[in-house]
């Protein structure tokens, strides 16, 4: 009768061992996922601040027209301006704007707006999204 209870014992010990070894594989996988995405996070949030401080961009205003507005990229990495968003209306475009060099906001926009008539402004705020970050300037 011992040798059994010491069986039923020794049994015990082994389940128990085994359901936690099983509940525990999940609970680690789970750590090392929720840990992984906060690291990505933390990647891409570090990225888009050292974008943001590299990246430097004033407006210089001569007037309230797209040819009299010009935007001067200061900083010490390219601009890659992908969208601009002006008076509530937005323009895609694609323009790169290289560090140190200054140009008209209407050479930026293209073709995307009509250059026959001279476009004034109501706002004194152009939003662009510049290498991924979006950049609010203020004239």
């Amino acid at each position: 009768m011992k040798t059994i209870k010491a069986i039923s014992t020794i049994f015990s010990t082994l389940i128990v061992t085994f359901i936690v070894l099983t509940l525990s594989v999940p609970l680690m996988l789970y750590f090392y996922h929720a840990y992984s995405t906060l690291n990505l996070t933390q990647s891409n949030e570090v990225r888009n601040i050292d974008i943001s401080v590299m990246t430097r961009l004033s407006a210089i205003e001569l007037n309230d027209t797209l040819n009299g507005i010009f935007i001067y990229n200061y900083g010490s990495i390219p601009a890659h301006i992908t969208e601009v968003i002006i008076d509530n209306i937005t323009y895609s475009i694609n323009f790169t704007l290289e560090p140190n060099q200054i140009v008209p906001l209407s050479a930026i926009l293209g073709n995307n707006y009509n250059k026959n008539t001279a476009m004034e402004l109501t706002t004194d705020m152009l939003i662009l999204n510049v290498n991924g970050v979006i950049e609010t300037i203020y004239f």
